[in-house]
């Protein structure tokens, strides 16, 4: 993926980090755009690109471009909620997602197997949790976390492109 495929990019990410803190199976964890068979539980990621911020960055000399954008993040939590103890593991999963969450927690930073950052090419600025919401739908229990996170696109990558 490009450096400008923010949403797939932070997703796959987000995955990354929360099959860890969560102990779920890679199997278990979808971006917005995956097509999948459904699991029960497992979490749903999705990225949601706001605006650019002004001002606009010096690229390549004297090019401006917009390199600081906003982003909402949402992790569904969706688990079978006719299953004994299904309960106990949403809540868990719940708390392990916050805590993987926290603005000093191994997330955004976090290197994969290759010793190569998971997210290369941005800068994470600010993270805060904006809300959570809980329904359930017939059987299945559905927790949802929303972050907002405000990140730079590192200009290095436009000069790269160029």
């Amino acid at each position: 993926m490009g450096f400008l495929d923010l949403e797939t990019n932070f997703e796959d990410a987000a995955k990354i980090f929360l099959e860890t803190a969560t102990g779920l199976s890679a199997s278990s964890l979808y971006a917005s755009l995956d097509q999948d068979t459904f699991t029960s539980p497992r979490l749903s990621i999705r990225a949601e690109i706001g605006g650019a911020q002004d001002p606009p960055t010096s690229v390549n000399g004297s090019v401006l471009e917009y390199t600081q954008y906003e982003l909402s993040l949402s992790i569904s939590i969706i688990s079978d909620a006719s299953i004994d103890g299904t309960q106990t593991n949403h809540r868990s999963y719940r708390e392990k997602i916050r805590e993987a969450m926290l603005l000093n927690a191994d997330n955004w930073t976090t290197v994969d197997s290759n010793l190569d950052p998971i997210l290369p090419f941005y800068e994470v600025k600010y993270m805060r949790p904006s809300g959570t919401s809980f329904d359930v739908d017939g059987d299945l229990a559905i927790s949802n976390l929303t972050y907002e996170i405000k990140f730079t696109i590192k200009p290095s990558y436009f000069n790269a492109a160029s």
